[in-house]
């Protein structure tokens, strides 16, 4: 049976339209798991094997940019 998908990181981003949301990313395996309170759950495709490609998922899936951390 397989674990729970375990939390890598939250992401704070802002929406193309200025909400700003947080997104939960999780690993499972070698697959990636998003989620954002209030939005829909996404699963990435296999091909996204890094943070960067999470980040360009979240661009794709939610239409949010990752607000850079100084």
């Amino acid at each position: 049976m397989p674990s729970p998908p375990k939390p890598v990181a939250t992401l704070d981003c802002q929406t193309l339209d200025g909400r700003t949301i947080f997104v939960t990313v999780a690993k499972e395996g070698r697959l990636y798991h998003l989620s954002a309170p209030g939005e829909r759950s996404h699963i990435c495709h296999p091909s996204v094997s890094s943070l960067d490609g999470v980040r360009r998922e979240i661009l794709l899936v939610y239409r949010a940019r990752v607000v850079p951390t100084i």
